[in-house]
């Protein structure tokens, strides 16, 4: 059943090829609802050509949802959604969805231009026939059934959003999303990119349930953004690359299998971004706002070369055993480790306690003492004071370093309490008089 299955469907006629120019436009003169009727159309003629332009705009098709069901093959160079309609929606319809297609050429490189702020519901399937700009510059584009890039490169542009509800078939062209644009792959229908690659350099690109299959996404920019569709707890095996960009988890679990070559990512929102087996991880730069990053597979997930920001939220070892250059605290944010054997632990070459407090938990052992099944490794630590800086939360205490027996590093372990400071001091003082007396005797 489509989303408009709800809205009674108007007779239909079989579309007849015209081959027209310029603009035609959708006037409903004659029943008002169906494509294939040249009553409908200005000049009066059904459009089917890659010169024509298909206008869908002005007042004449009513103040309620809006649909427009065609049949058959139907050429356009331009589909085009007028921000003068009157109506809340407006959809193409297909008869036979599963055989209905848009031809759709670009003439003049731009294939839909949408100025039209609310829904519009496109049922046939979209055959792109050469490169092309989709300007969605307001409200949302849903398409139903399977967009078919073939080898053509698509751009989007607009702060609009295309629904992708079907499968998006390129074999080579990527798709490239500018100007704040929104790509949404849903997860309906066995949503997934077989092919061709996304690069986003202003915009977000949302992975439902079968992500992007293993099509690389290339963030490059402040505002370039992959998210989890609708919060869907996803696996991608889509390597991440890239100069800089974010990955917003909002609720749920997104399990990034691919490789991850990104210079700069941030992780925002509140759910948890998992890092598994993908390849080599060559990540420069992870900051942490919100929500958890967490290692899911051994052998060095995060580079030696990376460091991690914490500004936020929290990262969370697991069992593993990771190793970074440098970790900076600008905010309230968690160190999560899990006991293990061999023991879990972190290695950082620096720690810069900028500001906030650094929060360890699950760290297991005696205060004062090394981890047991679990370590924190450092080689220079600048910034806030330890004691302050750090808080085990499982004792309750702050932090220090202490010697190690891994070269060039300490460990840093709870601040044993004052009380037991005390009690070791007097056990001392006690063993030394004994001493003493035992050699006066």
């Amino acid at each position: 059943m489509t989303l408009l299955a709800c809205i009674p469907l108007q007779p239909v006629v079989s579309v007849r090829a015209a081959a027209l120019n310029g603009t035609t436009l959708w006037t409903g003169f004659d029943d008002g609802f169906t494509y294939n009727d040249a009553g409908n159309w200005s000049p009066g003629t059904i459009p089917n050509s890659s010169l024509t332009a298909v206008l869908f705009g002005g007042p004449n098709m009513g103040t309620g949802a809006f649909f427009s069901q065609m049949s058959g093959t139907v050429a356009m160079g331009k589909l085009m959604f007028s921000n003068s309609l009157d109506v809340t929606t407006v959809a193409l319809q297909a008869t036979t969805p599963s055989t209905d297609l848009i031809n759709l050429y670009g003439t003049g490189g731009v294939g839909i231009f949408q100025s039209f702020p609310r829904a519009v519901s496109i049922e046939p399937k979209v055959q792109v026939m050469a490169d092309q700009t989709w300007q969605i510059n307001a409200g949302s584009l849903d398409l139903v059934n399977q967009l078919d890039l073939s080898t053509h490169a698509l751009t989007l542009t607009g702060a609009g959003t295309v629904n992708a509800r079907a499968a998006v078939i390129a074999s080579a062209g990527p798709i490239t999303l500018n100007g704040g644009s929104v790509l949404n792959l849903w997860s309906d229908n066995s949503t997934t990119l077989t092919g061709g690659s996304i690069v986003v350099n202003n915009g977000t690109v949302g992975l439902g349930n079968k992500g992007a299959g293993n099509r690389p996404i290339q963030l490059n920019g402040p505002t370039a953004v992959v998210n989890n569709y609708a919060g869907a707890s996803i696996t991608s095996f889509a390597p991440i690359g890239g100069s800089q960009g974010t990955v917003q988890v909002s609720q749920n679990t997104f399990l990034q299998k691919g490789a991850i070559s990104t210079a700069q990512l941030t992780k925002t929102g509140v759910g948890i971004l998992q890092l598994g087996t993908g390849g080599v991880n060559t990540l420069g730069k992870l900051t942490i706002k919100a929500g958890t990053v967490q290692v899911a597979a051994s052998g060095g997930t995060l580079p030696t070369s990376s460091e991690v920001v914490m500004n936020g939220g929290k990262l969370d070892v697991s069992t593993f055993t990771e190793h970074i250059s440098k970790l900076t605290l600008l905010a309230n944010s968690t160190l999560s480790l899990t006991v293990n054997a061999p023991a879990a632990a972190l290695t950082m070459d620096t720690m810069d306690l900028q500001s906030g407090v650094f929060t360890i938990e699950g760290w297991e052992g005696y205060a004062g003492q090394s981890g047991i099944g679990t370590h924190i490794y450092v080689g220079t630590a600048v910034g806030e004071d330890l004691t302050t800086g750090v808080y085990f939360a499982g004792q309750g205490v702050g932090g220090q370093l202490i010697d190690s027996t891994t070269p060039g590093f300490k460990e840093l372990v709870p601040v044993p309490e004052p009380g037991t400071v005390a009690l070791l001091a007097g056990l001392g003082g006690l063993s030394l008089l004994w001493r003493r007396a035992n050699r006066k005797s």
